[in-house]
């Protein structure tokens, strides 16, 4: 066909703006599916066919066309009318389709822009990442400089403190050395004082022995110089005829005054403070001196009857005339 034809007027119409259409008077089974060019398309929209491509209304290949361009020399033929209904609906199938397309349009092209919006937000993130990383590195570099700088730090620490640990260990070996030399001392003095105190117990122990011994001896001595009258005082009433009462009444024989002040003497009586002194005295002195009083108080007692004076049983004291 040519590229421009004629209507039943006469007048011509360009090929661009021809529309083609196929219609079949009976329903066909077979013409289920439309391919062009071995590619399925939907049948209830327009398709822009070319020349050259390939028709076909069925699997089947006795339904395919070929699209060609020829020129018609015979007679004008008398086409016929089409329908101005199926012509309309049609033109709404186009209008439809033209719309469909255009919101496809303006929603890729949203898509497109939200797309780029999200690529921009996604460069923007990854320009800060990016500085953030660098600052990340940055602050690193200090970081790393920092735990270097902490790390020679504790390597000094570890060598002052092992420094510090060897001079503790000689401190404490010298501290222990000097210990257990105090500790010698302290036994050898303590040994020291320990003997010096076994002698002066010693010392002491021999001391109190030989003060004993003085004071036994002093008092034999003593016992020895008493006078005769001391030892002849009775130490008990009964026992009155003693040496004392014997020479008190061999000197009132001669004077009655007394011995002593040369008073004159009223009576007799006992002193039971003097007696019982005596009586001690008596006690402390040995077997031979108490045997040997024990003889003179016999010997004064049968003077004392030989010469009639009575044993006194009741106290009597001297009293003087003065």
């Amino acid at each position: 066909m040519d590229s421009s034809t004629s209507n039943e007027d006469g007048n011509k119409i360009e090929a661009e703006n021809m529309i083609v259409l196929v219609k079949c008077d009976k329903e066909n089974p077979e013409l289920s599916d439309i391919y062009i060019n071995k590619n399925n398309v939907n049948k209830d929209k327009p398709y822009v066919t070319h020349i050259g491509d390939f028709i076909q209304f069925s699997v089947s290949h006795k339904f395919k066309f070929y699209v060609k361009e020829f020129i018609e020399n015979g007679p004008a033929k008398k086409k016929q009318r089409i329908d101005e209904s199926v012509f309309n609906e049609e033109i709404k199938r186009q209008k439809a389709f033209a719309e469909e397309q255009e919101l496809k349009r303006k929603e890729l092209e949203e898509q497109l822009v939200n797309r780029q919006k999200e690529q921009e937000d996604l460069k923007a993130r990854l320009d800060e990442i990016m500085k953030t990383k660098q600052e990340a590195e940055g602050k690193s570099e200090e970081q790393n400089e920092l735990i270097k700088q902490l790390e020679d730090k504790i390597k000094a620490g570890n060598e002052v403190e092992t420094q510090l640990q060897q001079n503790y260990t000689q401190l404490l070996s010298t501290v222990e050395a000097q210990k257990q030399q105090f500790e010698q001392l302290l036994n050898a003095e303590r040994a020291k004082w320990q003997q010096t105190l076994d002698m002066t117990k010693q010392e002491k122990e021999a001391m109190e022995k030989k003060m004993l011994g003085d004071m036994a001896a002093w008092r034999l001595r003593q016992n020895a110089e008493w006078t005769t009258v001391v030892d002849e005082l009775v130490k008990k009433e009964k026992d009155i005829q003693q040496k004392l009462v014997y020479c008190i009444s061999m000197w009132m024989k001669k004077k009655r005054e007394c011995p002593i002040c040369r008073a004159e003497i009223t009576t007799i009586s006992r002193s039971l403070a003097l007696d019982n002194f005596i009586e001690q005295t008596v006690n402390e002195l040995s077997t031979h001196h108490k045997e040997r009083r024990r003889e003179l108080v016999n010997q004064h007692k049968a003077a004392c009857r030989a010469m009639g004076i009575g044993v006194i049983k009741h106290k009597k004291r001297v009293v003087h005339k003065r």
